[in-house]
This record gives structure tokens, sequence and C-alpha cells, in this order.
């Protein structure tokens, strides 16, 4: 064979380097597609205005022509648009953005999703931020961003599964493609809003103790002291409550006029200083059985005076921060002992349940328990010894002790358990054994009845007592909480991208 020339050789290299080039047009894959659908999107949402704009003009303009032939017959053509590919629409950020846009057509199925996904995501993304600056509907999107730009993307990604799933199975119906976006765009949002929780986690009982701990701890510190005159009106309203409660004679109340005397020669008028008056009066005159009553109205007139203390009641590097310290503090405390009153009443109710035979009043015990604390919030004779419970806790209170309906349910059927006191034991517990084995050898199914009223039983009450955990759980998060459970921004963001995502595919629509 004669060897080739070197014309021959090149013009071989060429024509392997245009097959090649052919060949590597028509190349493309997932990311390509991908890549290319996000500026696509993007093009859009930026031409948009003008785009509809352009939409609006166009609709202003005879749709149709319509000419008379000479027999009288109508023709009717159709005008062109008054406006096409107009400067600042999407077909001018398209070109701007052609380097970074494939040419080649997605050639797999994949392909055609990946692209697809690219157009909702550069479209939906840019979208969303601006719905968020939107005055009123923005402000629960701009309160909690990461959600509402979750919750859109997965609106995005549903549309896009939806749109072109509609193209695989109707190629050429817009009007499916349409409505199977709309479908999987709130599919998507609403599935992830729905995940998010409706209300913020509580803080656990640890977590309040130490936080309660580190404003003791601010207060101790802080270099702030009662002026002059607060001091003076402090140390005055303890004298005129033991007048009040008549108890000025030393001779019968020795403990409380001690105690007036002591804090009326105490130099110490710090914030902390008050606080361990108040300790003061709580151990050496209200822990006295013989006097108690005075003890306690003493104690009060202390947190009264100590909650109602302002910037101008008290001197130092920082007053107001003080006492915001203090209230902070305070309330915190109260939390953390209202919370223990409440887990103590759980516990004592469980252990007198476990100790009463069978077992099977767990939800009444712990009811009754948490109704002595009710009764103390509700009843006007006993309002001296209130814990200070909110509206919202006496509320939660009330479910617990009343049940809610569910709950009440399930203790009703929840008697029937074999556990549940001496009848159930014989009847639906021994008896239901007996009826089992004689329903097996019998074939009577009717024999089994006892048997699976007990069963039925034992599920009963073992929800019931399930729902009572969970509404004393409840009634300990809403207490650690500060009386109200602050819903979390997550799911009301999450929401505004659902309505975000209807407008948007509306949008995207309408180009």
């Amino acid at each position: 064979m004669a060897e080739l020339t070197i014309e021959q050789r090149r013009a071989i290299a060429l024509a392997k380097a245009k097959v090649a080039a052919g060949k590597s047009k028509n190349k493309t894959n997932i990311a390509d597609q991908f890549g290319s659908g996000l500026n696509e999107g993007l093009a859009g949402v930026l031409g948009l205005p003008v785009d509809l704009a352009t939409k609006a003009i166009n609709a202003m303009g005879a749709p149709v022509d319509v000419e008379f032939s000479a027999d009288g017959n109508a023709e009717i053509t159709q005008r062109p648009p008054l406006v096409e590919n107009p400067i600042g629409g999407s077909e001018t950020f398209r070109g701007l953005l052609s380097p970074l846009i494939s040419d080649v057509a997605p050639q797999t199925m994949l392909q055609r999703f990946a692209r697809r996904g690219g157009q909702e995501l550069g479209f939906g993304v840019p979208a969303a931020m601006v719905g968020a600056g939107v005055p009123g509907f923005g402000a629960p999107a701009r309160a909690n961003m990461p959600a509402y730009m979750g919750a859109s993307a997965a609106g995005d990604i549903g549309a896009a599964i939806g749109g072109q799933t509609a193209r695989e199975i109707a190629p050429e119906s817009d009007v499916a493609d349409i409505i199977a976006s709309m479908i999987g765009a709130t599919t998507g949002a609403g599935l992830t809003s729905m995940l998010m929780p409706k209300n913020a986690p509580a803080p656990t009982l640890e977590q309040t103790k130490a936080k309660a701990a580190d404003k003791w701890a601010d207060v101790e510190g802080a270099n702030v002291t009662l002026t002059p005159q607060a001091s003076q009106d402090y140390v005055d309203r303890i004298a005129r409550k033991l007048v009040d409660e008549r108890a000025t004679d030393t001779r019968l109340y020795p403990r409380a006029n001690a105690a007036a005397e002591g804090i009326a020669d105490n130099t110490d008028r710090s914030l902390y200083g008050l606080i361990q008056d108040r300790r003061f009066v709580g151990r050496s005159v209200a822990a006295d059985p013989n006097e108690s009553a005075v003890g306690v109205a003493m104690k009060d007139e202390i947190n009264d005076y100590l909650k109602s203390l302002d910037a101008t009641k008290v001197q130092g590097s920082d007053p107001q921060g003080a006492v915001d310290d203090y209230l902070a503090a305070n309330e915190l405390t109260s939390r953390v002992k209202r919370a223990e009153q409440v887990l103590n009443k759980e516990m004592r109710g469980e252990s007198r349940a476990a100790t009463s035979g069978t077992g099977g009043n767990e939800v009444n015990a712990q009811r009754q328990n948490i109704r002595a604390l009710l009764d103390i919030e509700r009843d006007p004779t006993l309002r001296g010894k209130s814990k200070g419970f909110s509206p919202e806790e006496i509320a939660q209170m009330e479910r617990v002790v009343f049940g809610t309906k569910g709950s009440n349910a399930a203790r009703l059927l929840g008697r029937f358990a074999p556990n549940a006191g001496a009848l159930p034991l014989l009847t639906t517990g021994y008896g239901g054994v007996a009826g089992a084995a004689a329903a097996g050898a019998t074939g009577n199914p009717l024999l089994a009845v006892p048997a699976a009223m007990g069963g039925i039983g034992l599920a009963s009450k073992a929800a019931a007592e399930g729902m009572t955990k969970r509404e004393i759980r409840k009634l300990v998060d809403l207490i650690l909480s500060g009386g109200k459970v602050a819903p979390t921004t997550a799911r009301p963001a999450a929401n505004r991208a659902i309505v975000e995502q209807l407008v948007t595919q509306a949008l995207s629509g309408a180009q």
C-alpha cells in the first residue's frame, strides 16, 4: 500500500476534526442542562416586568383583522403583536446570558427534568426574595428567611417534577403543564411547611435554672443601691405593714418586730441586700408558726416594693440594667418553682397509683393532684396562697384536670382493662382468658368478647395515661416558656412560601 502524502494526511486530520467538532456540539449532561435551566429561569424573572407590560400592550390592540371579499365572505387573519422581543424583556437577558445557556437540547429524560428544575429554581428563588420584601406579606418571611426560602425551593422542585411529568405524558399540552406545575409547587411547599414545628421548643427546667442563676449573679454583682429617698420609703413600708397587721406588740410578735428593726438598721441597700432581707424575714418570721401570717405579709411587702423599682429609685453605674436583671431573675425563679410544683404533683400521682393495689388509677391520681394547684388559683378564699400561675397556665391546668374529649373517652374504655380494678380483673382478665380458650375450643367467637374488651381496655388505659402526661408536659412547657408559648416564626414563614409559589407559578405561566 502506497504511503499517504502530507496533503492527504492533512485532509484526513481536518475531516476527523470536523467530525469530532460536530459530535462535541451534540454532547451534553445533567449538570449542563441544570445550569442552562438556572440561567433561563433567571432571564425570565429579570425580564418579567417588561414581558408582562408588553403582553398588556399587545392585548389592547385588535387581535385579528377581518376582511370581506367581493362575494361578502369574511376572512379573518391573525394580526402580528404590536411589540415583539422588547428591550429589557426575558429575551434580552437570555441573550446576555447565552454563553451560559446550552443550545443543545436535553438528550434524556433525566436531562429534561434537570433543565426544568433549573428553570424553576432560577425563576423561583429571585421571585421568593422579591416576595419577602413586600410590605405586610413579607414580614413573616423576613423573620425566618431559611424556613421561607426552604419551603419556596421545595415548591420550585415540586413544580419542576409536576410540570415536566406532564410534559413527558402530554408533550404539547400547555394546560396540563400549568396545572401540574401548580399542584407540584403547592404540594412541595405545603409538605415542607407541615414538617416544621408549630411552636418553638420550650426551655428545659435545667436551662431555666441555669439562666436564673446567671441573672441572680448579675444582680449580686451590680453596683446599684437605693437612693436615700427610696431607702427611707422602703423602711417606712415595712413599719406600716406591722401596723396594718396589728403586729407592733413586741411581746406577741418578737420576731416580726426584731426583723423590722434589723431592716431599718441594715446599711446594705443594694438590690441584693433587699433580697437578703426577704430571705431573712422568710426564715425568721414566716417560718415561725406563731408569726407566719405576719411574716408572709412582710415578705409580700418586700416583693411588691422590689417589683415597683425603676431607674429613678436606684443609683449606680447602670440602674435600669440592674432593675431589669432583678425582674428577669425573679421571674425565671418563679417559673422554676411553678414547674417543679407541677412535676412534683405528677410524680406523687404516679407513686399513689402504683401503691393503690392494681395501679390502674394513675390518670385519676394525677388529675387530683393537679387539681390541688388549680383550686388554689381559682378559689377566692385562697388567693393569699396563689403561686402566680398565668391565665394561660390555669387554662392548661383545666385541660389536665377535666381532660380532653379524647382522653376522657380513652379513660372510660380503660375501665375494661384487667388491671383497672378487682371487677375488670375477674371479667376481662380471668374471664377473658377462659373465654378465649373456650372460643378456640368451640369455634364460637362470641366467647372471646371479654378477652377483646380486656385488650381494648388495656390499650385505652395506656392511651389515656399517655394523653394526660402530654397535657401535663404542655403545662410544664407553658410555664418554662413564660406563661405563653410563642409560635415559632418558621411555620408562618413557610406558609408565606405556599402563597408565593402560587403567585410565582401564575406569573411564570403568564410570560
